[in-house]
């Protein structure tokens, strides 16, 4: 018997299609050379936490893993996932965070900017834009996971009952080409360990900041 699908299938599968499709966006040598320096930099972009030191290992990590290739562009365009993350940046608030601390709306704007501009941009800018929005995003999934004021280190329970995960993989893995951004992240909300406590720091949250 033939299977038939409805035409509201149809259109759920198309309209997921692209975001599993593109692959990470190569670099010329030149360009993946300059990539591999900016990862070995103390400061990355104009971010309001432009240090990065203490995710150097993570970002390495992130970017090795697949061939020093951008992570959320797509012929010089953002990727679907990279368009969820910065809305979620400018919302953070919602999560108990700080947007600001993500740039805000800053990265809607830039994203914005770079889909629709008439030309691809320069590798070099292309480099700068991935490398700040990679590291951005690992302090987003870090405070959202292990929070602003944790000293715990950058391995984490991804919240699938298999164990802990690295920052870099979870971010490849999971995040990067993931067809519900949401979901992905969702899992790693918890409830806090201590109620009482979490109430008590709550008023100090807004001035403080990851260890990371």
């Amino acid at each position: 018997m033939k299977t038939r699908f409805s035409p509201l299938l149809v259109l759920l599968f198309a309209a997921q299609a692209p975001l599993a499709a593109a692959a990470p966006q190569r670099l010329s040598p030149a360009a993946e050379d300059q990539l591999r320096l900016r990862v070995d930099e103390d400061s990355v972009g104009r971010s309001r936490w432009p240090d990065f030191r203490d995710y150097r290992e993570e970002l390495r990590d992130f970017y090795e893993s697949q061939g020093y290739a951008l992570g959320w562009l797509r012929d010089s365009r953002p990727s679907p996932q990279a368009s969820r993350l910065a809305e979620l940046f400018a919302t953070a608030d919602a999560k108990d965070l700080v947007s600001e601390d993500y740039g805000g709306r800053a990265w809607l704007d830039r994203l914005a900017r770079l889909k629709w501009r008439s030309a691809p941009a320069a590798e070099s800018e292309l480099v700068a834009i991935d490398l700040e929005f990679t590291t951005t995003a690992m302090r987003y999934v870090a405070d959202r996971s292990v929070g602003r004021m944790s000293l715990a280190p950058f391995r984490f329970d991804a919240g699938d009952g298999q164990g802990s995960l690295r920052l870099s993989r979870f971010l490849r893995d999971r995040v990067e080409e993931a067809l519900d951004v949401d979901a992905a992240l969702d899992a790693l909300d918890r409830p806090p360990r201590n109620p009482a406590l979490t109430a008590r720091c709550e008023p100090y949250l807004p001035g403080s900041r990851s260890l990371p």
